[in-house]
């Protein structure tokens, strides 16, 4: 089974995810922001990483540039409330797997995260 760490703030956000994905027969882990998916990332690589941008202490684009330091090709799935030009373009630049709107209704995230993961 896949290891999936789902990182979000918001902890209703997290267990929505965490459901969809469990459905989905991956195995999931959750962090609250970005230094706590580091620190768990640090114990065990997952299979594919699925976060928010917006979070304190380290947020999504943080993480991902973080991420990119030493795993270059690990699926790295960025959802937003709202997209701009500026966060597009650091996400692109870093080599963001794919980027998803957290308004309105969430995408089949299962199925996205299994484009990238067998």
């Amino acid at each position: 089974m896949n290891y999936i760490l789902i990182v979000d703030d918001d902890a209703v956000l997290r267990k929505l995810l965490k459901v969809r994905l469990s459905l989905g027969k991956f195995n999931v882990t959750e962090a609250r922001d970005g230094k706590e998916a580091l620190e768990l990332i640090g114990k065990s690589v997952p299979d594919a990483i699925v976060t928010d941008i917006d979070m304190p202490v380290m947020n999504g684009l943080e993480l991902l540039l973080k991420v990119r330091e030493t795993h270059k090709d690990l699926p790295v799935i960025v959802g937003s409330g709202g997209w701009d030009d500026e966060r597009y373009e650091i996400a692109r630049k870093a080599n963001v797997t794919e980027t998803y709107e957290k308004n309105g209704a969430l995408p089949d995230i299962a199925a996205m995260v299994r484009k990238y993961v067998q």
